[in-house]
């Protein structure tokens, strides 16, 4: 990317109680346009987890317990029948919640 056109001076620093599990394929991580990295640098409580690569498996099985803490997985998916992520989801289980962004 041209340094003009670089927008990380401009990149807001916010807190959420939802952690941000954002999962890409290796080659997009290396990608000056993927907007994946700029979720990253954006959301404090966020991490980036890759796949597709050789001899190395992906698994997110810890991002349901944090430090003895047991945490809600949602997968963010497009479906007929898909929940936004809503103040009465967010009533119906106390955990709190990781998100799963694909």
């Amino acid at each position: 990317m041209h340094e003009e056109h670089c927008l990380c001076a401009h990149i807001p620093n916010l807190e959420l109680g939802t952690r941000l599990a954002l999962v890409m394929h290796h080659f997009e991580a290396r990608r000056t346009t993927a907007t994946g990295p700029l979720a990253l640098a954006a959301l404090r409580n966020s991490e980036l987890y890759l796949h597709g690569l050789r001899d190395a498996p992906l698994d997110l099985n810890h991002l349901h317990t944090d430090a003895g803490e047991e945490r809600r997985v949602l997968v963010l998916f497009p479906s007929e029948t898909a929940r936004p992520l809503s103040r009465s989801l967010l009533d119906e289980d106390p955990r709190p919640i990781t998100l799963v962004v694909p």
